[in-house]
């Protein structure tokens, strides 16, 4: 099998596991750089070979998912499951640094623009991660009534495909209809994306 129908079968074992599109772009481009990076075929290349590689990348979470995929590609695609037995490097774990709320009411003063301002809530007060924000749509906001309050609620669809139920508060709910009023966003289309552009840059406020 030459390297483009290895590349097409570790595809499509991805696909059927149904990983992410950007996970798969990802574990297809480090095996498209692994490849390259030697003249042998992957039926014939040693653990040393393959420990030599991976020891040049000195980031370890790369490191780290390096060796994941490889070990994967060479198990499932190379049929060689034991190739592959370099070590995970350890990854220095470090203590998240957090905004304060005076920091957060100090960048909502700031700004002005309702997408930015938006894009912040989402972030900072709900927890959402970048992918999760351009990935949001319209169908994933809602509400419920508890013991007759109404709540409003954010469905979140984020990674691995796993649903989490957030409940946003009356701001962000307003700020989602100031929005949509600027924009123009239909609130009844719920396969409409809430964010048009496909990219854009976390706005900084201070």
């Amino acid at each position: 099998m030459d390297h483009s129908e290895l590349i097409k079968s570790f595809k499509q074992y991805l696909m059927l596991r149904k990983f992410s599109l950007a996970t798969i772009g990802g574990y297809i481009g480090i095996i498209n750089k692994f490849i390259g990076s030697t003249p042998e075929c992957p039926s014939r290349i040693t653990s040393d070979q393959i420990a030599k590689y991976v020891l040049k990348i000195e980031n370890a979470r790369t490191r780290n998912q390096t060796i994941g995929c490889l070990k994967t590609f060479f198990k499932i695609v190379v049929k060689r499951p034991n190739v592959v037995n370099v070590p995970y490097a350890k990854v220095p774990s470090k203590t998240p640094v957090f905004i304060t709320k005076e920091q957060f009411d100090q960048g909502m003063s700031k700004c002005t623009n309702h997408k930015h301002r938006l894009i912040f809530r989402l972030a900072f007060s709900h927890g959402l991660r970048l992918g999760e924000i351009l990935n949001c749509r319209v169908a994933w906001f809602g509400s419920q009534i508890v013991e007759g309050v109404k709540h409003f609620t954010l469905n979140v669809t984020g990674k691995g495909s796993k649903d989490r139920l957030i409940w946003i508060s009356k701001d962000t709910a307003n700020e989602l209809s100031l929005y949509a009023k600027m924009f123009k966003i239909d609130l009844t289309d719920k396969n409409q994306f809430l964010f048009s552009k496909p990219q854009f840059e976390m706005p900084t406020f201070w």
